[in-house]
């Protein structure tokens, strides 16, 4: 999740949507070697049918619970949208997000029905913070 910025003092926490727990072993390492630990935050289900305005409100919310826990980075990945608008808000909190770069190494067939199926495989590589906006 990239270097902290020098000279803080504070807790050294990193706050993830992706359950921890299935994180691959190196990436744990990664993140606990810069932060000292890792909690989980759930990431919401994004109904397809919700407006720009209702993922907003609810991006402004998870971001207020968030900042009150006071991380000092948070890995943001997730539906597009609400991706977007939470590192909005993570950052106007002034709080680093994070991405988890991956190498995927993917297979695709056809099946007996005609449907393609895709087995993917993903190697972390490195935490990569999202550019300012």
């Amino acid at each position: 999740m990239g270097a902290l910025p020098e000279g803080r003092n504070e807790r050294r926490n990193a706050y993830a949507n992706h359950p921890v727990t299935f994180w691959p072993r190196v990436q744990r390492e990664e993140a606990e070697r810069r932060w000292g630990s890792v909690t989980d935050l759930p990431f919401p289900a994004v109904d397809p049918n919700s407006s720009t305005c209702e993922v907003t409100a609810q991006a402004r919310e998870l971001v207020r619970q968030a900042a009150a826990l006071h991380p000092d980075a948070v890995l943001c990945q997730g539906e597009m949208t609400m991706t977007m608008a939470l590192v909005l808000y993570f950052q106007m909190e002034e709080i680093p997000t994070y991405a988890a770069c991956s190498q995927r190494e993917a297979t695709v067939r056809k099946d007996e029905n005609g449907d393609i199926r895709k087995n993917s495989c993903f190697r972390f590589v490195r935490f990569r913070a999202y550019p300012k906006f």
